[in-house]
């Protein structure tokens, strides 16, 4: 039976998404993903290095904006690094098989319509 490991995240993005591209022209979107666990004095969050492979993520990267609140499916891996003072790290990463987008319709279309709003001049002189 073959091994696999698949991890559930609802967190917020740390960060605005960047879509990079692979040798082979693929489009990868990379983000990190904060995820809060406990509360008060013991709650901490876990940062998430995401991976999201293909266009269809390429297509959504400008809804992935920092803060907003995202669910992901994917799979986690430790990725070892060590920094220039020769500490050892570790940083958890995830390639990314699904991502919902979360918070109400409203904000969404809220957030468009300001992006489209004409910018409003202001008068130069306030009559009183």
């Amino acid at each position: 039976m073959p091994n696999h490991a698949l991890i559930i995240l609802t967190g917020h993005l740390g960060r605005d998404a960047e879509v990079k591209y692979l040798t082979d022209g693929k489009p990868v979107t990379r983000f990190t993903l904060a995820v809060g666990t406990g509360y008060a004095e013991k709650k901490i969050t876990t940062w998430y290095k995401c991976s999201a492979f293909g266009d269809r993520y390429q297509k959504i990267a400008s809804w992935l904006t920092k803060g907003k609140p995202i669910n992901i499916i994917g799979e986690p891996s430790a990725q070892e690094w060590t920094g220039e003072n020769g500490v050892k790290h570790t940083d958890i990463a995830v390639r990314v098989n699904d991502i919902v987008l979360l918070g109400s319709k409203d904000d969404q279309q809220r957030e468009q319509q300001q992006e489209h709003a004409a910018p409003t001049q202001q008068p130069d002189e306030v009559p009183f």
